[in-house]
């Protein structure tokens, strides 16, 4: 036989706790898979520590906690926009990948030469020569010591190079 729970009777045999530890393994699930590598970067901590603020937040308001609720709400929203303004300002690592094409006679190191500036070192530096195609694909790892968006550096790096003497056949800047 099976014992009916009347409706006033619920609270009984519900255990916050179990709720509690469900929200906990699920999100943690969640963040874990937002959390992605791409190449020497990680990206996707902030996402999975909104994902926990979020889990957080509903759990104080279904509890009945709404002065909490809401002060968590309005310290992570003034936490998340303050920290991106302010990210704005400090200089951080950033890694970038640059290939260069250029003619089989032509000068690498010159290359080499207009890339380097205060806020970049080469970590790697690789050369690949098609002598039937009469081309040099030049592979360069950089890692960006900068503040603000790196991708702004794309540009005069590129103007240096094809203001210099070597004859471009192509360039491409990207996330390793």
């Amino acid at each position: 036989t099976f014992d009916v729970v009347a409706p006033s009777d619920f609270s009984k045999v519900t255990d916050p706790g179990r709720i509690a530890a469900q929200i906990v393994t699920g999100i943690g699930f969640l963040g874990a898979g937002v959390i992605l590598k791409e190449g020497l970067t990680v990206v996707g901590l902030t996402t999975s520590a909104c994902l926990w603020i979020s889990a957080a937040i509903g759990m104080a308001a279904g509890a009945g906690l709404y002065i909490i609720a809401v002060s968590t709400t309005f310290l992570a929203l003034f936490s998340l926009t303050l920290l991106r303004w302010f990210e704005r300002f400090y200089r951080r690592d950033i890694y970038r990948e640059l290939v260069v094409k250029v003619p089989v006679k032509a000068d690498i190191s010159e290359v080499l030469d207009n890339v380097k500036s205060e806020e970049i070192i080469i970590t790697y530096f690789g050369v690949e020569r098609d002598y039937e195609a009469m081309v040099t694909t030049i592979r360069i790892s950089l890692r960006i010591f900068y503040k603000g968006n790196p991708d702004k550096l794309f540009c005069p790096i590129t103007e240096k190079i094809e203001n210099s003497s070597i004859p471009l056949k192509y360039i491409q800047w990207s996330r390793p």
